[in-house]
């Protein structure tokens, strides 16, 4: 088995689109070993940044998407510690030497950013693939005729020419109902995606071993201890001043760059927070970038976020898109996704986004997570109703004999009764002793999956 440089070449051309600043491709002399790289310029432009980049004997090397906002820090550790950098201030060539001096463990133990990065050791003829703690950066990767092929987009393992696209039923059975394919799962069939927090290790034999190296939960947030005694009050200036503590680190991190930036401008609360936190780390106008509608007004909100630009004194940009602008996009939509995600939300993000690399602007700060971290949808307190007054005293009172009785049931009234398939939903589940809650964003129930996708229920 051989890396034909051809492919490596290919995979990184269906990616073009992702690095327009300039590519790399390396293959190794010993074992049948290729990376290849297409680089989007943000730190360090020089030249001695390109990727592939390895250590100073060639025996590590590492491709990689994202940014390390403690490369600074880490390479201040690195020097000290004996290495020598032949870049300025690359985050790259902190993983390499990183990764030689504390391991892949130690390595991810002090890394904060957003990443995904695969690093060959040629000493011990292992690949390490990595993506960041919360999946901010995709991985994809799949396994054909011998070949482990990984990379940043689906269509670049399409492009090396042996895997070939066809539609995965199970994972398109969980897409209607999450709105997209979970993770391991993509849509295509033998085609996977590294799930968050996750370190795969694949040995010369094509060995595939995966771990979890971070996890949210449990024990990585605030001790009992901290807040046991205190009052309501003291507990709600306790959570205030950690809140704010914390948006600022991760604001001013985050605007680690040796290009523009700037951040996108709803005017709502998430994004507003961005912009008037970004405002107090820098002595220059942010650069500010909203979308609106022409034919749906109602759905505006520039008016806000003029306010919040006028606020702030940003440099603030729009765009207005009407119904034929996304006509003419969904196409390309299509192309550009890799696999479907159904939320109308990509379409105007598409428009903000060009807005934002048209104005010369590479790099922006986006509010997002703030509704799924604090509870902000209506849905989850309707939720907490529903295991108040139907899951809880459901599998608490009725026997296990019963609760699967009345969940046959229900599930056929939630074939004819309209609009009752979440409370059949929470008896299935109080019944099959699973979760109450398992997602804010249900967009088909079970009762509406089977008959689309009949045998596939419950995978």
């Amino acid at each position: 088995m051989s890396v034909e440089r051809s492919s490596l070449a290919a995979m990184a051309g269906a990616m073009a689109h992702r690095g327009p600043d300039g590519d790399g491709l390396w293959v190794s002399k010993k074992m049948p070993v290729g990376f290849a790289h297409r680089r989007l310029t943000i730190i360090d432009l020089s030249e001695d940044a390109t990727q592939p980049m390895s250590n100073e004997d060639g025996t590590v090397w590492v491709t990689y998407n994202g940014e390390i906002y403690n490369h600074l820090a880490l390479r201040r550790e690195l020097i000290q510690a004996g290495h020598r950098f032949r870049t300025d201030h690359s985050d790259t060539e902190v993983l390499v030497h990183g990764y030689e001096q504390w391991g892949i463990d130690g390595l991810l133990d002090r890394l904060q950013g957003m990443f995904g990065f695969a690093i060959w050791d040629e000493k011990i003829n292992k690949l390490f693939l990595v993506r960041d703690r919360v999946g901010i950066k995709p991985v994809y990767f799949t396994k054909r005729a011998g070949s482990f092929l990984f990379a940043s987009e689906i269509k670049a393992l399409f492009a090396e020419g042996t895997a070939t696209p066809e539609v995965a039923p199970a994972a398109l059975y969980h897409y209607l109902t999450y709105l997209t394919t979970p993770a391991p799962m993509t849509m295509f069939d033998g085609v996977y995606k590294l799930p968050a927090g996750i370190c795969m290790e694949i040995d010369a034999g094509g060995k595939m071993t995966a771990r979890r190296y971070w996890d949210a939960v449990p024990g990585k947030g605030i001790k009992d201890n901290e807040i046991r005694n205190l009052t309501d009050r003291a507990r709600e200036e306790f959570f205030t001043a950690g809140i704010r503590k914390h948006l600022n680190q991760a604001v001013e991190k985050r605007m680690m760059s040796d290009v523009p930036y700037g951040a996108f401008l709803s005017g709502g609360i998430d994004s507003s927070v961005n912009v008037a936190l970004m405002s107090r780390f820098t002595d220059k106008p942010v650069n500010t970038f909203t979308v609106g509608f022409e034919d749906h007004q109602h759905l505006n909100e520039i008016d806000e976020a003029r306010r919040v630009a006028k606020l702030f004194n940003t440099n603030h940009h729009e765009v207005l898109v009407n119904e034929t602008d996304m006509m003419d996009y969904l196409s390309n939509l299509v192309h550009q996704q890799d696999e479907p995600l159904a939320d109308w939300v990509c379409i105007p993000l598409y428009f903000v986004s060009k807005l934002a690399s048209d104005s010369g602007v590479k790099v922006v700060q986006v509010g997002e997570g703030s509704d799924e971290q604090f509870c902000g949808y209506n849905g989850y307190m309707k939720y907490l109703e529903l295991h108040r007054r139907y899951y809880g005293p459901f599998q608490k009172l009725l026997p296990k004999s019963v609760q699967r009785g009345i969940s046959g049931l229900a599930g056929l009234m939630a074939k004819n009764w309209p609009n009752s398939e979440i409370y059949a939903d929470a008896v299935h589940r109080a019944a099959g002793d699973r979760e109450a809650f398992w997602s804010g964003a249900i967009a088909f129930w079970e009762s509406q999956k089977d008959p689309l996708l009949p045998g596939f229920h419950g995978q």
